[in-house]
C-alpha cells in the first residue's frame, strides 16, 4: 500500500468516525468532529430576539439538543469551546459582553417515559433530580455531617435547605408529591437567583416527549395522557409564568401540546413553528449549502 492510499483511508476512517460521533448531543464533541457545521450564531440570534421565553419546534434528529448545550455551555462562561468559531470571530464585542457565567437551568425531559402517567411522575421526577444535582455546589457538608448552604447569601435567606435536599436525592425526588415537582424549578430559580443576585436563564429540552411518548407506548388508560398534558401545563407555568427570577428561556420540541401554554402564558412564549418562520430555521437541520 502506499503513502497516498494509506492516507486516503486513514481519511475515509475519520469520516466514518466522525459520523459515528454524532450520535453524540455534545457540543464540545461535535465541534471536533470534520463534519461539524458552525451554527453559534443561533447564540446571538436568540438572545438578541425581545421575547422573553422561546418555543422552537422541529422534527426529531435536526440538533435541538445539540444547539441547547451549546447555548448552555456559552451562558456558563465556556469560551475555550468557542475559539475560531462564527460567535467569538464575527461577533467579538457580542462575545465578549455575553459569554460569561449565567446561572442557568437545564432540564431534558426526552428520556421521560412509560406507559402510565406513575411511571412518566416517576420519571419526571429522576429529570428533576438530575437538574439539581448539576447545582449541587450550593451546599456543603457541615462537621456533624448535616447540610448547610454553601453561600452567605443562601444562609441569610429564607429558602429551606432541606427542601434543596430532597431534589437532590434521588429516592426522596421520587417520592416527592406532585405540586412539589410542579414547582421544583420555580423552587431551584429562586436559589440561583439568590446566590448569584441574576436572573437565570431556563433550558427546557424536549418538553413534549412525555405525553407524545405516552401515545407510542400505547398507554392502556387513555386519561393518562390527559393527566401528564395538564401536569405539564402546570409545570411550565409555575417555572415559567409565575416565575420572577427568570430572565431569558429557551424550550425545545418536536410538537406543540395543545393548551400547554393557554391563558396569560401564552401572552409572553413566542413560539415559532418549525419552518414557519425563517429567523432560526438556518440553525435546525443542514441547508443545502452545508450539505454539498
Amino acid at each position: 500500500m502506499n503513502e497516498s492510499s494509506s492516507l486516503n483511508d486513514s481519511k475515509v476512517k475519520d469520516s466514518e468516525k466522525s459520523l459515528c460521533e454524532l450520535a453524540s448531543h455534545e457540543f464540545a464533541t461535535i465541534k471536533e468532529t470534520i463534519t461539524f457545521v458552525d451554527k453559534t450564531l443561533f447564540i446571538k440570534c436568540l438572545l438578541s430576539d425581545t421575547s422573553e421565553i422561546v418555543l422552537l419546534t422541529a422534527p426529531r434528529a435536526f440538533g435541538k439538543t445539540t444547539l441547547m448545550d451549546m447555548l448552555k455551555q456559552f451562558l456558563l462562561g465556556q469560551k475555550s469551546l468557542f475559539e475560531n468559531l462564527k460567535i467569538c470571530t464575527e461577533e467579538t464585542q457580542f462575545f465578549s459582553k455575553h459569554c460569561k457565567l449565567h446561572p442557568v437551568i437545564h432540564i431534558d425531559l426526552g428520556s421521560v417515559r412509560g406507559s402510565s402517567f406513575a411511571e412518566v411522575k416517576q420519571q419526571l421526577a429522576l429529570a428533576i433530580n438530575y437538574t439539581f444535582r448539576e447545582h449541587s455546589y450550593l451546599v456543603k457538608k457541615t462537621d456533624d455531617g448535616t447540610l448547610a448552604w454553601a453561600s452567605d447569601k443562601l444562609n441569610i435567606s429564607n429558602l429551606k435547605i432541606a427542601s434543596f435536599e430532597k431534589f437532590c436525592d434521588r429516592e426522596k425526588c421520587i417520592m416527592l408529591r406532585e405540586a412539589d415537582l410542579k414547582h421544583s424549578l420555580h423552587f431551584l430559580s429562586e436559589v440561583l437567583h439568590t446566590h448569584y443576585e441574576e436572573d437565570v436563564f431556563v433550558l427546557i429540552d424536549e418538553y413534549d416527549a412525555p405525553a407524545v411518548g405516552l401515545v407510542f407506548e400505547s398507554c392502556p388508560n387513555k386519561d393518562d395522557i390527559g393527566l401528564i398534558n395538564d401536569f405539564l401545563k402546570d409545570f411550565m407555568a409555575n417555572t415559567l409564568k409565575f416565575n420572577d427570577f427568570i430572565k431569558r428561556s429557551l424550550i425545545f420540541a418536536c410538537v406543540r401540546l395543545a393548551g400547554s401554554f393557554s391563558g396569560d402564558a401564552a401572552r409572553v412564549i413566542r413560539y415559532y413553528p418549525f419552518l414557519s418562520d425563517l429567523r432560526y430555521a438556518p440553525y435546525l437541520g443542514f441547508t443545502d449549502e452545508e450539505v454539498m
